[in-house]
Order: C-alpha cells, then sequence, then structure tokens
C-alpha cells in the first residue's frame, strides 16, 4: 500500500472515528479498492457527517458503490441521498409491514439486482428511476395484501432471488383490490407503473423542486422534524388530483402518495371504530400517528434529495454554531 494511501487512511481514522484496519477490512469483503472507500468518505459520508453531526452509515454507503463501480463517484453521489431519502421515509411512517425482516438490508439487494440488470450503456438517472418506481410499486402491494405477516421486504424477496418479477408482484395486488375504498387510488398508481417505467427520462439538477431545498438536501434522520404545516398537507392536497401536467414520473409519484394516503387514512377509521367511543386515547393515538404519516408522505421526495459538499455542509452549521457560541466581547 502506497505512503500516500496510508495517509488517506489516516486522515479517514481521524474524521470518521473508524479505524484505518476496519475501512482496510471493509474494502476486502467488498473487493472495493480502497481508493474508492476515499473517493465515499470524502464526497459522500464526511459532508453528510458535518452536516448533520452524525455519522452516516458507512458500510451500507460502501455496500451500494461496491455494486456501482462503474459509475464516477460524482454520478454515484446523485444516487446515494436518493435511496437514503427512501429508507428515512419508511423509518418515518412507523408501520410494521414497511420496516420488519430487515427491510434496509432488502432494499440493498434490490438495488444490487438492478444494478446487475441495468443495461451497461443505460444512464445512471434512469437506473435509479426505475429503483424508486418499481420499490414505490412494491410498497404499495405490501400494503395491500391480505395476509397479516406480508412485509416489504417479503414482496421483494421473490425478486431479488430471481423467481419472481415486479409485473407479477403488480398482478398479485391488483387481484386483491376488489372492495376496497382506495382501490380506484392503487389501481390509477400501479396503472400508471408501465407508463413511468417505459418514459423515463433524464432529470438536471436544473429541474428539481426548489421549495423545501435545505431540507430535501440530505437526510439526517430527522425526517419531518422542522417542516412547515404546508409540506405535511401535500398529499392531502395531491388526493383531488393534483398537478399531473408533468413528467410520467412525476405523475407516478404523485399517485403513489395519493394510494398511500388512502391506504392510512383508511386504517385510521377502522382502528377508531374497534376502539369506539370509550376509548378516546386509542383514537387519539391512531389519529396523532396518522397526522404523522401524512406528513413524512408530503414530505417524500426522492428526486430533490442532494448530498452538500463539503463547504455547503459547514455553510449549513454555520447558523447553528453562532448561535450555541457565547459572545467574546473586547476591550
Amino acid at each position: 500500500m502506497s505512503q500516500l494511501l496510508t495517509d488517506d487512511l489516516s486522515r479517514l481514522q481521524s474524521q470518521s472515528h473508524i479505524p484505518a484496519t476496519t475501512w482496510r477490512q471493509w474494502c476486502n469483503l467488498l473487493k472495493l479498492d480502497p481508493i474508492d472507500a476515499v473517493d465515499v468518505w470524502e464526497e459522500i459520508c464526511h459532508p453528510i457527517m458535518v452536516a448533520t453531526r452524525k455519522v452516516p452509515e458507512v458500510p451500507y454507503i460502501l455496500q451500494m458503490r461496491a455494486a456501482r463501480l462503474e459509475l464516477d463517484i460524482f454520478d454515484f453521489k446523485e444516487e446515494v441521498p436518493k435511496v437514503l431519502h427512501v429508507i428515512t421515509f419508511l423509518d418515518a411512517l412507523k408501520d410494521e409491514r414497511l420496516i420488519k425482516d430487515k427491510t434496509k438490508s432488502a432494499l440493498l439487494k434490490f438495488y444490487r439486482k438492478m444494478a446487475l440488470q441495468s443495461p451497461p450503456e443505460q444512464p445512471h438517472g434512469l437506473f435509479l428511476q426505475k429503483f424508486l418506481v418499481d420499490l414505490c410499486a412494491a410498497i404499495l402491494v405490501a400494503k395491500v395484501l391480505p395476509a397479516s405477516n406480508i412485509t416489504l421486504a417479503g414482496v421483494l424477496k421473490p425478486i431479488v432471488e430471481g423467481h419472481g418479477s415486479i409485473d407479477q408482484i403488480i398482478g398479485l395486488g391488483l387481484k386483491v383490490l376488489k372492495g376496497k375504498p382506495y382501490a380506484d387510488r392503487i389501481c390509477a398508481c400501479l396503472a400508471e407503473w408501465k407508463n413511468a417505467v417505459n418514459n423515463l427520462l433524464p432529470v438536471s439538477a436544473d429541474d428539481d423542486d426548489e421549495e423545501g431545498e435545505e431540507e430535501d438536501r440530505i437526510d439526517d434522520g430527522d425526517y419531518g422534524e422542522g417542516g412547515d404545516d404546508e409540506d405535511a398537507e401535500d398529499a392531502e392536497d395531491d388526493t383531488e388530483g393534483g398537478d399531473e401536467g408533468g413528467d410520467s414520473l412525476e405523475v407516478y409519484l404523485v399517485k403513489f402518495k395519493n394510494a398511500l394516503h388512502a391506504i392510512y387514512e383508511r386504517e385510521t377509521e377502522l382502528e377508531s371504530e374497534l376502539a369506539g367511543e370509550e376509548d378516546e386515547t386509542r383514537v387519539e393515538q391512531a389519529e396523532a400517528l396518522l397526522d404523522e404519516r401524512l406528513k413524512a408522505i408530503g414530505l417524500f421526495r426522492p428526486l430533490q434529495a442532494t448530498i452538500p459538499s463539503i463547504e455547503e455542509a459547514q455553510a449549513i452549521v454555520k447558523p447553528a454554531e453562532a448561535k450555541r457560541s457565547p459572545l467574546v466581547c473586547t476591550m
């Protein structure tokens, strides 16, 4: 190992408080060149740590990188926050069906599977959009299948293992919707799936929605904290139809949010009916959980999630640091 690389790993150890030997072990296990690990830290993990004051899940991001080594580090940097945004979104929903059975591991396997199937000439932006479109469909299917032990990880398993396809999974979901009060919204979203997949377009940074840019820049695990009321009501506003004049992916995501909104509203109604008038606490808890879920749905904007540069990350924390610093008086 060159002296320069040894120095780089020592710097990683100093900044991350993760031993250099651990970094080397990770690289060996993943068959990852240490130079790639240095790039991942410098361009992705370190800026996140500076902006959020938390060390991100470095092994998880390195595993993602190992699956996408053909990408330039800056192209990979565009993919990472969108996947992390989805993970944070699922956590914020507080739904056992969506987070039970090691969902994060299942998402990583799903990401790897899609990376293996991605044509070499496919633009990286289209790969990530296809990942999001298929994953949103799987989330809805996990919510509507009747068996109580169904989870998102379970829905993804046959796809990851090569025993099924997303088309088949969607077909299962559509079969069980008859009589459900939210069937029309689920069908509208799943029917849009094929259109979205077949009409994906590269998304440039200039096309990103500037509204809420700061909160979308990174995910620090506090999904929804500090969001405004307008964001919290986004999903409810979209329920009445929303603005469907955008591209097919945006239309699809609006329909996904509408469908999930309808599912959770119905679940809350059923929970309140079971609780009855005598158990006001249970009703209040159900309604509070619904509010949290609708806020998370309103804040779900994966296409706008980005990671700042180290300079931008430092600028993010400066105002907070200034508030905490004691005043210094000079004579």
